[in-house]
């Protein structure tokens, strides 16, 4: 009896590692300022334009793992065309250092950035940036943007700033708050806050609305959250082909 229960902990444990690996790995990806841990994820995207051609005139969705686990992303966007560039545990400095491969080849009508979350994250590894430093480095990535696609509207979709953690919250509030401003002064620059669709009476994320890792959406929160970020690209549309 005695080894048969050993037998099933092992068994548990070793399913419950399994499961946990990808997010470890990721958590590992984001403590490095390094933007070379992301080869590998990069490569999968260049690998993918090859071997399927990206749409011309879609809608580029593009920054860490909010991005990456949209699944249902294109569905959501209908009538919209989409391409989805998410990778884990990404920072603004690595979209800066992988744009050239991911953001301006592509042909697209408009942007969509959800980026800097893990910038101002702490634990397990990762030391929290402050928003002004986090501010700077996507003023570097609009600008190198601009230089090679100067039309195209971008859109910062902005950080959802309910959590546990007061230091994140303020960071998320305060790095939100610099975009905005910026965004309102620049050229085809928006932000667009979509977190009340995904929030409860409380103003924080419904647990059932959380994916098992408590920190991403599942397929029922992006479904909520997709409804104003859908309406908000399809009101903006009929201008996407006029320079301001």
């Amino acid at each position: 009896m005695k080894r048969i229960v050993l037998i099933l902990c092992v068994l548990l444990i070793g399913g419950v590692a399994y499961r946990s690996a990808p997010m470890f790995h990721e958590f590992w990806k984001m403590a490095s300022d390094d933007p070379i841990v992301y080869a590998s994820d990069i490569e999968a995207f260049t690998a993918a334009d090859e071997q399927y051609p990206p749409p011309i005139n879609a809608v580029l969705f593009v920054g860490h793992s909010n991005i990456r686990f949209w699944d249902d992303l294109q569905d959501h966007m209908q009538p919209l065309t989409v391409i989805r560039r998410g990778f884990g545990g990404a920072k603004v400095n690595d979209l800066l250092f992988y744009a050239d491969r991911i953001i301006t080849p592509y042909q697209s009508r408009a942007i969509v950035v959800n980026i800097g979350g893990n910038d101002i994250s702490s634990g397990l590894g990762n030391v929290a940036k402050e928003p002004p430093d986090v501010f700077a480095t996507y003023q570097k990535l609009i600008a190198y943007i601009r230089a090679q696609r100067p039309d195209p509207p971008i859109y910062f979709l902005a950080l959802t700033a309910s959590t546990s953690d007061p230091e994140y919250q303020r960071r998320a509030i305060a790095l939100n708050k610099l975009v905005k401003d910026y965004s309102a002064q620049g050229k085809n620059l928006f932000y667009m806050d979509a977190s009340e669709a995904i929030l409860n009476a409380e103003g924080s994320v419904s647990p059932e609305l959380l994916r098992s890792d408590g920190a991403h959406l599942n397929a029922a929160g992006y479904a909520l959250l997709a409804v104003p970020v859908r309406q908000r690209l399809l009101d903006d549309e009929p201008g996407w082909n006029r320079v301001n």
